[in-house]
């Protein structure tokens, strides 16, 4: 509350007090996030949060909580010093 309202409320005789909130985190269940990302392997996390009704980080700790891989993709080198030397000769 800013201070005019307050003092608007003492003004009116009217009790001072914060509105009541949550503060609860959002809930979401491992099982339909896996169960989600079964049906739909391709589809982006960002995509099943928004399906889902909840934050993208969210989606991603219910997926690596139930054992998923984050499929980022590595930079990794073409060929390996072994098979550079057999293409070489």
């Amino acid at each position: 509350m800013t201070v005019h309202n307050i003092k608007k409320h003492l003004d009116n005789d009217q009790e001072t007090e914060r509105k009541r909130v949550s503060g609860g985190r959002c809930k979401i269940i491992v099982g339909e996030v896996k169960a989600a990302a079964e049906v739909a392997p391709t589809k982006s996390m960002r995509a099943h949060a928004i399906d889902q009704g909840v934050t993208e980080y969210t989606v991603r700790n219910a997926i690596n909580k139930a054992g998923g891989k984050n499929l980022v993709l590595l930079q990794r080198p073409l060929l390996v010093p072994k098979v550079c030397q057999d293409h070489l000769q």
